[in-house]
């Protein structure tokens, strides 16, 4: 009877280590999450634009007839040449356009018609906030757990008392050695449906 106690003893813990060591299904817990993600601010230009296609206007500006009519009404060849130089001066623009997540500069060069033209931009940082899910698995652990209670025996009318430890492995299989106050020794395997 020792020797049966003891190889049932070796076995029965040969069995949980080896369990222990096997990796079980593990939970997955869905955990729900907002992040910020950082948006940096980017800063760029275009190419200078040269010379564009003509467009043709078969409907005249306004304002261009009285500025002919008062060309062709002056006599004073002063005033003429003062006309002539404004009129082909070179003259250069500088926009900005500008709302809450891009400031362009726009740099346009003129005399008469359009000479050179070019833009610089400016992206502002920002924050982009995602709603996302994230999996996490959650590991199983191996318990031990200690187990003692009475059985009652209908034939001989006896009550014994017994004590039992029972080892779940992260399986979820349960491994049990127990012994009774009759000196009956039990060992068990048990699994999940």
């Amino acid at each position: 009877m020792k020797h049966f106690f003891k190889y049932t003893t070796a076995i029965c813990i040969a069995i949980i280590l080896f369990l222990t060591q096997c990796e079980g299904k593990k939970e997955i817990i869905e955990v729900p999450v907002r992040i910020e993600v950082p948006v940096p601010a980017i800063k760029g230009k275009t190419d200078t634009i040269y010379f564009p296609k003509p467009i043709l206007v078969e409907v005249p500006e306004q304002g261009m007839d009285e500025l002919l009519d008062a060309y062709s009404a002056s006599i004073d060849s002063l005033e003429r040449l003062k006309m002539y130089i404004d009129a082909i001066t070179v003259r250069e623009y500088n926009n900005t356009f500008e709302d809450d997540t891009i400031k362009i500069d726009t740099w346009s060069k003129v005399r008469g018609e359009l000479l050179s033209q070019s833009n610089e931009y400016f992206i502002k940082p920002r924050t982009i906030q995602l709603d996302t899910v994230i999996e996490i698995q959650k590991p199983a652990f191996n318990a031990l757990f200690f187990y003692g209670g009475t059985k009652y025996h209908f034939g001989t009318q006896s009550v014994a008392f017994e004590a039992k430890l029972m080892f779940k492995n992260k399986r979820n299989n349960l491994l049990s050695i127990g012994v009774d106050s009759d000196g009956y020794i039990s060992a068990g395997y048990g699994f999940k449906l």
